[in-house]
């Protein structure tokens, strides 16, 4: 309803005051999530990935176990189940899928150990009691490793085309934005551009992965990888040539328009 009032109030008080509000607990959100993200991670230190990953905790927000699912299908490139669990014992979560697992039809495999549950095949939400999940997932994993014969799948980033960077112009972020809206069943387009040039290297707001690269001659371009944090923790050496996966768009900034690449993933350029 906040967001409601600020789209509808008259008062330019009142639009401030809601704004800042909102921005408040954006970051409260943001927090909340980089913590249950760095928890998750570190249950699953130093073990081997099972084929889906389902966890839970007494102390994760509800709210936020969403976006954390969502994250964990990017990194690990399986399905995802985060429960928060309240003081009478019951786990309630959403979970994510990728590479084409079906969700509703692996949790309907598992409906008996679960108080509930929902969705459609690329998100659900789950209900279960706490003594149950060590159960579930269990049986959550093998019904997923069923799927995928093997039980491991290695991350794949689709990329629609190979571009070279002097190709990247205004001209294709106006084609790009003649395809909107993008959501489920028309994601954003991905481009790769490879043997590319690190002309600067940092980590900003001290999870941000921001360079600047650029591909022979051409001009350089800025570039941001959320959460991405530095080339040295993805193992890529500064200076190094690097392949790049990318969606751009404008960056607005002192008045002026760039071009400005969201980095999707970075590795190093592989030399024939």
């Amino acid at each position: 309803m906040l967001g409601v009032r600020l789209l509808t109030t008259d008062n330019p008080a009142e639009a401030q005051w809601l704004a800042d509000r909102l921005e408040q607990l954006n970051r409260e959100r943001q927090r909340l999530e980089v913590d249950i993200m760095t928890e998750a991670l570190a249950s699953m230190k130093d073990q081997t990935l099972p084929p889906a990953l389902v966890l839970a905790s007494r102390h994760w927000h509800l709210g936020v176990v969403g976006i954390v699912a969502a994250r964990l299908v990017d990194r690990f490139q399986r399905p995802a189940i985060v429960m928060a669990i309240d003081d009478q014992g019951v786990a309630k979560g959403s979970a994510r899928t990728t590479g084409g697992f079906d969700l509703y039809q692996g949790l309907a495999a598992c409906r008996e150990l679960l108080e509930g549950f929902g969705g459609h095949p690329s998100a659900a939400g789950v209900t279960i009691r706490e003594s149950r999940i060590d159960e579930f997932r269990s049986r959550f994993s093998h019904v997923v490793a069923r799927w995928t014969h093997d039980g491991v799948k290695v991350p794949t980033l689709n990329v629609d085309a190979e571009v070279r960077l002097d190709e990247v112009n205004f001209q294709l972020i106006r084609e790009i934005g003649s395809l909107h809206p993008f959501g489920e069943g028309n994601p954003e387009p991905t481009f790769a551009v490879t043997g590319l040039e690190v002309m600067d290297s940092r980590t900003v707001g001290e999870k941000h992965l921001k360079m600047t690269v650029r591909q022979g001659a051409s001009l350089p371009f800025d570039s941001i990888g959320f959460g991405m944090k530095s080339l040295l923790e993805r193992a890529i050496p500064f200076r190094a040539p690097v392949d790049l996966a990318f969606t751009p768009e404008l960056n607005h900034w002192n008045g002026r328009d760039r071009i400005q690449l969201r980095i999707r993933d970075v590795r190093p350029s592989v030399r024939e």
